[in-house]
Order: structure tokens, then C-alpha cells, then sequence
């Protein structure tokens, strides 16, 4: 899981709210306990977000609102202030992107490398989950693994993830040159 992406299509962060977007208790949409039963959207939420930002190597929210022309692209360093800011493209709404998750928690990472199918698996239940008391709300669930690359077994990796390690292992390689002599 070298990214994970999640977007939504709600009303987007304006510019007023970008540097306490990764505030812990900055972004929370309840005062009182009365307020659970108004809430009409999952949101991203500030808690959530700084706790993002310390674990792993790149949080990046891109971002727009009705009254934007543009989005925003904004960088957050590992505590959570604004390490950079861009104007993007971008439909109203919010995308926050993931990159490196646990990679500066060496053991952390190493554990969750070697256990992101189970991972990927309980996070799937979970959005299933969401899915069944949220009737009115479209979870769209994509997993996508990034193939080829420069190295020697580069094809070899390519039908791996495409096709399955069983496949692979009746592939043979043949040269261009031996086919058409």
C-alpha cells in the first residue's frame, strides 16, 4: 500500500480552514452530544487527519468549495502545519492523499508490509459496514497495484499482479528476434 486515496464530493475545506485542517479538536462539527443525531456527512476529521501526518511520508489534501475557481493542493508536514500550497484542479469536494503510511515507524511499516492483504480485508468489512447504515451515501472501493517498473523481472511482476503467481510460473521469456528469423 505505497498510496491510499479517499475522496469525497461534499462542500470542500475553504481557504479560511486549511492550516486547522490537521489540528486535533479543530475540525470537530459537534459541541454537544445532541449534535451526533444532526450530522449528515462522515467528513474528514482534524483528529484523524494530524494522526495522518505523523505516521506517515507524504499527507497531501487536495481541495475546492462552490466558491472556489480553482482547488487547492496543500502539503502537510509530519505535525500537520502547511508545507506547501498550490491552486489544482479539482471538483468541489476534498481528496486527501496517503503516501507511505507508517514508513517513519520502521517496525510498524515492516509489520503492516507484511500483512496489508488482512489489513486491506478488515478495512473492506469496515466500508461494509458504513454501507449498510448509510443507505443515501456511494462508497466506491478500488484497488489498484502498480506493475511494471525498469527492473530485470519487470514483466514477470507485470503478470504476477495482473494475472497470478500460478500463471507466472508457466511463463517462459523468448526473444523477439528467434520468433521472426
Amino acid at each position: 500500500a505505497d498510496t491510499i486515496e479517499v475522496a469525497d464530493n461534499g462542500t470542500g475545506v475553504g481557504e479560511q480552514n486549511h492550516e486547522s485542517l490537521t489540528v486535533k479538536y479543530a475540525t470537530s462539527k459537534l459541541v454537544n452530544f445532541g449534535d451526533l443525531a444532526s450530522l449528515t456527512s462522515f467528513g474528514f476529521r482534524g483528529e484523524a487527519l494530524s494522526s495522518l501526518c505523523a505516521l506517515c511520508d507524504s499527507f497531501v489534501v487536495t481541495t475546492r468549495t462552490q466558491e472556489e475557481d480553482a482547488g487547492w493542493r496543500i502539503e502537510y508536514d509530519a505535525f500537520g502545519r502547511i508545507n506547501g500550497k498550490t491552486t489544482a484542479p479539482r471538483a468541489v469536494g476534498t481528496t486527501v492523499t496517503v503516501k507511505g503510511l507508517f514508513k517513519p515507524l520502521a517496525v510498524r511499516h515492516k509489520e503492516f508490509a507484511k500483512n496489508v492483504k488482512r489489513e486491506y480485508g478488515k478495512l473492506l468489512h469496515l466500508l461494509q459496514q458504513y454501507a449498510l447504515v448509510s443507505v443515501d451515501t456511494r462508497l466506491i472501493v478500488s484497488h489498484q497495484v502498480s506493475v511494471g517498473g525498469n527492473g530485470q523481472n519487470a514483466k514477470r511482476q507485470t503478470v504476477v499482479h495482473t494475472q497470478g503467481a500460478s500463471l507466472s510460473q508457466a511463463l517462459r521469456q523468448t526473444k523477439l528476434e528467434s520468433i521472426l528469423a
